[in-house]
């Protein structure tokens, strides 16, 4: 059985300036940590520094999210992915960058998550997306406002609002996937046996 404490450590978030930090960590609270209370637990979040890792507690459950920035900005607005399935990588630049990538010319290349507090919020949607996958298993789906939801807005009607809502807005889990996720999460016993920190290069979309 695993131990009174879930210890969640996101490497990288160094990476991030202050606020985005601070939307960030506000916004897995918010997702995550009810479902860790409802196991038992305890949520304790880590920011391990550039050549630190990160202590964990004692008797403690450690996850990992690696959030990772790209060298250089992409030329391209659309078509790269924001997070890697399964293996709880979160690429920063493609969040930064991402264009509303719909039909109207004009806004295409425009910029969404432009203010710390989306930003980090889209990020945290990401990461606890990439949990769902790692913790309880479960495959993208088409439910709107979900988690684990890949249900976008149309191409014909995406405009900076209609995809700031969908990737930073507050998500939820359904009620099997809360179960699951409690059940795991008091075991110690996640859906992915292999480790969490595989590499991926970014090719489509989450």
């Amino acid at each position: 059985m695993a131990g009174d404490t879930v210890n969640l450590a996101l490497n990288g978030a160094w990476l991030l300036n202050e606020g985005q930090r601070s939307a960030l960590i506000k916004w897995i609270k918010q997702g995550f940590a009810p479902i860790v209370t409802k196991a038992g637990k305890t949520l304790s979040i880590t920011m391990p520094g550039k050549l630190k890792r990160p202590a964990a507690a004692p008797r403690s459950l450690t996850l990992k999210l690696n959030f990772e920035k790209d060298e250089k900005v992409p030329a391209r607005r659309c078509g790269f992915v924001l997070g890697t399935c399964g293996t709880g990588n979160i690429y920063i630049t493609a969040h930064q960058y991402m264009g509303v990538c719909g039909d109207k010319p004009k806004i295409r290349n425009t910029r969404v998550l432009t203010t710390d507090e989306v930003l980090g919020h889209a990020l945290a949607n990401t990461g606890i997306h990439e949990l769902g996958h790692y913790v309880g298993g479960f495959d993208d789906n088409r439910i709107s406002g979900n988690f684990m939801s890949t249900l976008g807005p149309p191409r014909s009607s995406r405009t900076v609002q209609s995809m700031r809502a969908y990737f930073a807005g507050t998500m939820s889990w359904t009620p099997d996937q809360e179960k699951e996720l409690v059940a795991r999460i008091k075991s110690g016993n996640m859906a992915f046996d292999e480790e969490f920190t595989v590499k991926s290069v970014p090719a489509g979309s989450r």
